[in-house]
């Protein structure tokens, strides 16, 4: 589960501003200044002012740059094929040219060595909205995360919400919403829900039950390494 505590770390500093102890550095968003533009020689990212410290680390390196089209609407959220590019970022705060001239819905950018993500940023409004989703999705897995390992039952309401930080509120049942930007959980000592809402007002949740594990969104699961 560890890359998906890694995928949840990103989207709390992306999407909510509030990051646990301990979390990883900074991934970069849209609201930081990172942008994907199809022009007529492929598809351009750049990095504003505002993404100038996430650009510092990787200035001058060699990056993973990795851009993905979709499924067509009708098929769930799921990608559908892509293309992955080593380049070499520049010195200074510029522009990174793809070449790809495909149709793609988003890019992420990732350190070549170690693979540590830097930034994602959406091509298309559909892109936007799976980058969303996606980081939203792996919200959930954070409470289950904090708690003890082997413990045998789920932490208590209590536990989390003091380990979060603010991120984490309780919910008033299992089918619970949180307000925007929290990380909603409740249990009954055995079965336990989690919930985050995406910035459209999607619920996505992660619901354990003993061995039965009930969740809305198994294909930004399954996406989790390919993002």
């Amino acid at each position: 589960m560890r890359s998906r505590l890694i995928v949840a770390v990103a989207a709390a500093s992306l999407t909510l501003a509030a990051v646990p102890s301990g979390a990883s550095a900074q991934v970069a968003g849209e609201n930081q200044g990172v942008t994907a533009v199809r022009g007529p020689h492929g598809v351009v990212l750049r990095f504003g002012p505002r993404a100038a410290s996430v650009y510092r680390r990787i200035a001058g390196r060699r990056v993973r740059v990795a851009c993905s089209t979709l499924a067509k609407p009708g098929f769930g959220p799921s990608i559908e094929g892509g293309s992955e590019q080593v380049l070499r970022a520049p010195r200074r705060r510029g522009p990174i040219r793809t070449g790809d001239r495909s149709r793609l819905d988003y890019c992420s950018v990732r350190l070549q060595r170690g693979s540590e993500l830097v930034a994602l940023a959406p091509v298309t409004a559909r892109g936007r909205t799976y980058i969303d989703e996606f980081l939203t999705s792996a919200l959930p897995d954070l409470p289950f995360e904090l708690g003890e390992p082997n413990a045998g039952t789920p932490p208590s309401v209590a536990q989390l919400v003091a380990r979060g930080h603010g991120l984490i509120v309780a919910l008033d049942g299992p089918d619970g919403s949180p307000p925007p930007g929290k990380i909603g959980y409740w249990t009954d000592g055995r079965r336990a829900v989690a919930a985050a809402l995406s910035h459209a007002g999607r619920r996505l949740f992660l619901d354990t039950d003993g061995d039965v594990v009930r969740t809305n969104v198994m294909q930004y699961y399954l996406d989790v390494e390919d993002i």
